[in-house]
């Protein structure tokens, strides 16, 4: 039987170093281990960010961009790991340990050698930054506006503005270049297929998962099935056609992702 490896992301330490962030003596037991569980989630993704954007620095440096497009992704990465530690301070403050396991290893970055490395720049950063980073977005806004605790609204604030300039690194790169031929439309097409498949897997289970009580969102917790509603709108209302508008066949390649089908090159 093979087994696939589980990183660790452990901050606690760090975490504990920093001073307290809020007081949570008086919160009820339940939704405490409710808003923990869903900070440390936050944890592990967010640290986990930094080193997609390692990897996307790299493959930037191979594809030739300019340094002015080189710098914010270089910057994305300390963003990234502020956000993971401002994250485990809110599990230390709820009484929690600032130890997260991931779903599996650390995720690789595609390197994509069967096309040009700007071509395959376009791809990773079409996936992490126009589609996940846009719809870490409109999450993050949705659950800075739910919460009530002034410390971890400053805390959602804090990770919105610089999710805002992670998901325009995709964007801004799709302005700036030329028409995509026919070819290019048709592999780009097929591509995002997966990354919708993606989408799919990693958020699939929200409209499955508990709903939150008023009390739980005022700190922080997350919302299954409303957060799917927010990712489906997010989808069909900006991702879909911002990417239709750089001449990219979106609404197929969601609809083929959806049924289990499939865009050839």
């Amino acid at each position: 039987m093979s087994h696939v490896a589980h990183s660790v992301v452990d901050l606690h330490e760090q975490a504990s170093r920093q001073p307290r962030l809020l007081t949570t003596e008086h919160l009820d037991d339940e939704v405490r281990e409710r808003a923990r569980a869903t900070w440390r989630g936050r944890m592990v993704s967010e640290h986990t960010s930094a080193h997609v954007f390692g990897t996307l620095l790299g493959q930037g440096v191979r594809a030739g961009l300019s340094s002015d497009r080189l710098d914010p992704i270089a910057k994305a990465i300390d963003q990234e790991l502020s956000h993971g530690l401002l994250c485990a301070r809110v599990v230390v403050a709820l009484g929690g340990e600032a130890r997260g396991e991931m779903d599996g290893p650390m995720p690789m970055v595609p390197t994509h050698d069967d096309v040009a490395p700007l071509e395959g720049l376009v791809r990773n950063l079409i996936s992490i930054s126009c589609v996940f980073e846009t719809l870490a977005v409109s999450l993050v806004s949705c659950e800075r506006e739910q919460v009530r605790v002034d410390e971890l609204k400053d805390v959602f604030s804090r990770i919105l503005g610089d999710e805002v300039e992670h998901a325009r690194l995709g964007w801004a790169l799709l302005d700036s270049l030329p028409r995509f031929d026919a070819a290019q439309q048709s592999r780009l097409g097929a591509y995002l297929v997966d990354v919708f498949d993606h989408v799919l897997d990693h958020f699939g289970p929200l409209p499955h998962a508990p709903t939150a009580s008023d009390e739980a969102l005022r700190w922080g917790a997350s919302d299954g099935p409303g957060n799917w509603d927010l990712v489906l709108d997010t989808m069909h209302t900006a991702i879909l056609p911002c990417l239709e508008k750089h001449d990219l066949p979106a609404r197929a390649a969601w609809r083929a992702a959806a049924t289990g089908a499939r865009l050839h090159a």
